[in-house]
């Protein structure tokens, strides 16, 4: 009787142990998930960044010239619009 019992107790031991390896290696695995997802969501925001900047300079180096006037900004802007677009100062 006493070896049924301690077999039993055994087997309760076994899957208790296996149930706090499987929470522990599920517990690595969603960590290293979420710091690579915060490493690739970084990069991404870094990437727009250089690509926002970079069409900010695009937009300075063209409208931003003494030679361009006002009048062929609002040209410009007026074959790309149905609407009529109020130009003003650029700051």
């Amino acid at each position: 009787m006493k070896t049924a019992s301690l077999g039993r107790q055994r087997g309760a031991v076994l899957l208790a142990m296996l149930a706090v390896l499987v929470l522990g290696g599920m517990w690595y695995l969603v960590s290293r998930l979420s710091a690579a997802s915060g490493d690739f969501t970084a990069a991404t925001r870094m990437r727009n960044a250089l690509v926002l900047n970079q069409a900010k300079q695009a937009l300075i180096n063209r409208f931003g010239t003494s030679s361009v006037r006002d009048g062929h900004i609002r040209a410009v802007l007026q074959t790309r619009s149905s609407t009529p677009i109020p130009v003003g100062n650029l700051p």
